[in-house]
């Protein structure tokens, strides 16, 4: 069986998947009159995190849940590290001071409490359910935070709702899911062949070819913020999706069957990641809240630097 091929074509399906998904939800809460403000809140920050979260619960359902916690370590890592560095070598992504100390501290809440689930080498069905309730916890005080930014709220009379919109929205998120679901049932399996080929651990699948391929969302949605002048999108996406994906993904992949974590993932890969992501807020912080290309190019180097470790020592 070509797994390399099935690899590619599932992937592909992944994030097909998961931009029709988007497209569809979008399209429902236009058209039943939902606050623009609650669609980014909620669209923003799990959209992008479909393939993650659809990835890590079928890894789960295969018996394969270290390649889902790789899929999490992976994208985080990539995310924060290779892609904050790619778009910083062709523009300065800047944060407010404010928000970046608030999302600072939930970066550190979700790491710490990731690494406190794990740290006796197995995610239960209850420790998943702990981490989704932080994460709801997250998303209340981000809308409550929004909300408090608007002065004065407007009664405006309640419109009709375009039903025909409705209706083809929902066949759009009916089709997009669809095509997630199965796309992601095969690219764990595609995976998971891959590792047996190559004779390395699923982990170190999942963290490389897995989370960095599952991070292209996130990429492809950050540079877009950037070409359309809109660079606040990119880095909220970025930061989003480092909190998102280790309460929400992996406590969604939990729900569907205890995950276990190796002693590599829990003492290197783990500290290596809240350290690159004390390293890249650090940045911020030291540039008047925004990185430079210099910045961009030694996150870059600190990401093909754990790589090589990580293939050369750590297998």
């Amino acid at each position: 069986m070509n797994y390399l091929l099935i690899f590619v074509l599932s992937l592909v399906g992944v994030l097909a998947g998961s931009d029709l998904a988007v497209k569809g939800l979008q399209g429902i809460a236009k058209a039943a009159k939902v606050s623009n403000l609650f669609v980014g809140l909620t669209l923003a920050s799990i959209g992008t995190s479909l393939p993650e979260i659809f990835t890590n619960i079928n890894a789960s359902v295969q018996g394969v849940g270290a390649l889902g916690v790789g899929n999490v370590i992976g994208s985080c890592l990539s995310q924060i590290t290779l892609i904050v560095g790619l778009i910083s070598l062709f523009t300065n992504l800047k944060i407010k001071e404010k928000t970046l100390k608030r999302e600072t501290l939930w970066l550190l809440i979700a790491i710490i409490n990731m690494t406190i689930v794990i740290s006796d080498g197995t995610i239960t069905f209850l420790e998943g359910m702990m981490l989704i309730f932080i994460y709801l916890i997250y998303l209340g005080l981000e809308y409550k935070n929004e909300s408090d930014k608007v002065p004065k709220i407007r009664k405006v009379k309640r419109k009709v709702i375009d039903k025909r919109v409705l209706a083809i929205s929902g066949l759009i998120s009916i089709v997009g899911f669809a095509i997630l679901i199965i796309s992601s049932n095969f690219f764990v399996m595609s995976a998971t062949g891959l590792a047996e080929i190559l004779d390395i651990s699923k982990m170190l699948v999942g963290i490389f070819l897995v989370g960095v391929g599952t991070s292209l969302p996130e990429l492809i949605l950050a540079a877009q913020g950037v070409l359309k002048g809109v660079k606040q999108i990119s880095i909220g996406v970025l930061i989003g999706s480092n909190i998102t994906d280790p309460l929400l993904s992996l406590g969604s992949g939990a729900l569907f069957g205890n995950i276990s974590v190796s002693k590599t993932a829990l003492f290197f890969d783990i500290p290596i990641w809240t350290l690159f992501t004390l390293t890249a807020i650090a940045f911020f912080y030291k540039n008047h809240n925004e990185t430079h290309r210099i910045k961009g190019i030694a996150l870059i180097i600190l990401f093909l630097a754990y790589g090589v470790i990580r293939f050369t020592l750590l297998r």
